[in-house]
């Protein structure tokens, strides 16, 4: 009987080859026969197939599972492999970044140590300049003294020797009246107009710059350029001693006018008619720049000069040294006017004789006991002999205190007051005129007694009369 062996899986039975089977019948058509053991055989080999199939399913499975199980422990080998690289890369770029950190601490300090020496050569460096800085300060000041001696101004040593000279620039006699006025000064503090002390001209030459300007009246330019000083420095020097010379020749030399009991002794002998003479008056006249207000130029125009003017009072005691200077006034003041108004009558004493021109009709403004003697007017056509006479008799000693203004008019200062000196003309003008009593006696005859009684300097000047 045949049996029919059937693949596990479902898969169909193989046919022997040249057998016909029929669903419908039992029978097998043309089946060629096979020997038992030629089937069992097949039949083994057919077990055995399907056995080594099983069995290989299993393994591959077997395999697969396992291949995947040492691939996953290959994979974490791997990664871990891959991790602990990574981690050794880092540590040796924290290493290498630790070794340039140290490097450049390294570098630091050794730029901090060079930074603090080239510090302290720096300090030393810039001690070492300030100290030549200062020495070339010194330098440059030593220089610039040497430079000013080189450059050598106008001074007062340069006429000292020639009294013609010390005449000509400063108005007084000689290099000795000039010493004297400058010995006024000796250890009074100026008080300098500008507010700043002026040291780059000795005291002389300030006093001489001040003598110049007065007597010669220069510009302040052409000054300061024979002085080799600036403008401002020649101004501040001229108005500085200006108020000085005023404080001291004239206030405290000229505060009081001699008494007539004091000028007994030098009066000369054209005053033998009038003993009791104590000053002898007289107007004076100095041209000013035109004033910008009408009302002012009303009052300062002269209508015996026919111009611009400032008068003021002139006294003179008999030996011809002037005694009193009054301030100055408009040009249209009358002679009368400035008397009343300046202080001349309140220095006037009972039993004084005054001499002055016959336009001073001021015998009724005079203090009780003082009298007035001025020339005759005319009453008749012709002057009486008696008249001439006492004209003669008063016009001869009167004279001299127009000797006198002349003498004060050589300080040519005197010849114009520019605008910007208005403030400063009654000042220069009583500086002048105290100035004039410096010069040689107006008198010989005074001239002659003072070098007969005192020798010297004091001969030639006459404040020591």
């Amino acid at each position: 009987m045949y049996q029919f062996v059937f693949r596990q899986g479902g898969d169909s039975c193989e046919k022997p080859e040249g057998v016909q089977i029929s669903p419908y019948s039992n029978s097998v058509d043309a089946v060629p026969e096979v020997s038992d053991d030629a089937f069992e055989n097949r039949v083994s080999m057919e077990n055995v197939e399907k056995g080594d199939a099983s069995e290989n399913n299993v393994s591959m499975e077997n395999v697969e599972k396992g291949d995947a199980s040492e691939n996953n422990v290959s994979m974490e080998n791997v990664e871990n492999d891959l991790l602990g690289v990574e981690l050794a890369t880092l540590k040796d770029e924290v290493s290498r970044l630790k070794a340039v950190i140290q490097s450049k601490d390294d570098e630091i300090a050794v730029l901090k140590v060079e930074v603090k020496d080239k510090s302290e050569e720096a300090a030393k460096e810039c001690s070492s300049l300030k100290r030549q800085v200062l020495i070339r300060d010194a330098e440059i000041d030593t220089l610039r003294k040497d430079l000013q001696s080189s450059k050598k101004g106008f001074s007062v040593s340069d006429i000292a020797d020639s009294p013609a000279d010390v005449s000509h620039y400063t108005g007084l006699p000689n290099i000795e009246v000039f010493n004297l006025i400058l010995d006024l000064f000796e250890g009074k503090e100026l008080n300098y107009y500008s507010g700043w002390k002026v040291s780059i001209l000795s005291k002389a030459d300030q006093l001489f710059l001040t003598l110049f300007k007065l007597r010669r009246n220069p510009s302040s330019k052409d000054i300061a350029r024979r002085f080799c000083v600036s403008v401002g420095t020649a101004e501040n020097v001229f108005l500085t001693w200006l108020s000085a010379l005023h404080q001291v020749l004239f206030v405290e030399l000229m505060g009081e006018i001699p008494s007539r009991f004091k000028n007994a002794p030098s009066n000369p002998e054209v005053f033998e008619n009038f003993p009791n003479c104590r000053i002898v008056l007289d107007c004076t006249e100095i041209f000013a720049a035109n004033p910008k207000k009408m009302s002012d130029q009303n009052d300062r125009f002269s209508n015996y000069k026919h111009r611009i003017t400032y008068k003021a009072l002139v006294g003179i005691a008999p030996n011809g040294t002037v005694t009193y200077l009054s301030s100055l006034y408009p040009g249209a003041a009358s002679d009368k006017f400035i008397v009343q108004n300046c202080e001349i009558l309140g220095k006037l004493e009972a039993g004084d004789s005054i001499l002055a021109d016959k336009g001073f009709l001021i015998g009724n403004i005079l203090p009780p006991g003082v009298t007035l003697n001025i020339p005759p007017f005319k009453s008749t056509p012709k002057f009486t002999p008696q008249q001439i006479e006492e004209t003669l008799t008063i016009a001869q000693p009167r004279v001299h205190v127009e000797r006198a203004i002349r003498v004060i008019k050589t300080f040519q200062i005197l010849d114009f007051i520019p605008g910007k000196c208005l403030q400063f003309a009654t000042k220069i003008f009583q500086v002048c005129g105290a100035l004039s009593n410096f010069k040689k006696p107006l008198i010989r005859e005074v001239g002659d007694h003072m070098k007969s009684s005192l020798p010297g300097i004091v001969s030639h000047s006459r404040v020591f009369q």
